[in-house]
């Protein structure tokens, strides 16, 4: 478990599909970024060369790569959804969701440490749990 991420076995498509949604993570994270330097630059620099060069100059402005960003996100929002949809009879979209919240709650300050070392020692059996409290509940279940 490095950068608190569980490891688990999976088919070449549900990795692909993991892969699709870290790149739809990442390009939103460089869109806010963006978005936001641009703003601090602006409101740091009212006037003058350097906001003329980056702010107000349309071949390099910081709202320029902010929407280069923005339609990498969307291309690869459209690119996740396209292969979710593809490989639908493949993935195991409950064992995929399960993975995503054992991942969330590795990331979460307030986590238990038993939960943690319980994810390093049986990733597996971690998610199956999981998965299982998903199944049960979308089947109106209660675990």
């Amino acid at each position: 478990m490095t950068g608190g991420e569980i490891s688990i076995s999976l088919t070449e498509q549900e990795q692909l599909l993991v892969e699709m949604q870290k790149l739809v993570q990442h390009s939103g994270e460089l869109t806010k970024l963006l978005q936001e330097a641009g703003e601090a630059i602006s409101a740091i620099c009212m006037e003058g060369q350097f906001k003329d060069r980056i702010v107000n100059n349309e071949q390099g402005t910081i709202s320029r790569f902010t929407l280069k960003a923005q339609t990498l996100q969307t291309l690869a929002e459209v690119l996740s959804i396209q292969t979710e949809n593809t490989y639908k009879s493949m993935i195991d979209t409950d064992k995929m969701l399960a993975m995503q919240v054992v991942n969330a709650l590795l990331n979460e300050e307030g986590t238990s440490v038993e939960f943690k070392l319980a994810c390093e020692q049986d990733p597996n059996g971690v998610v199956n749990q999981v998965k299982t409290v998903i199944q049960d509940q979308k089947n109106g279940g209660v675990s």
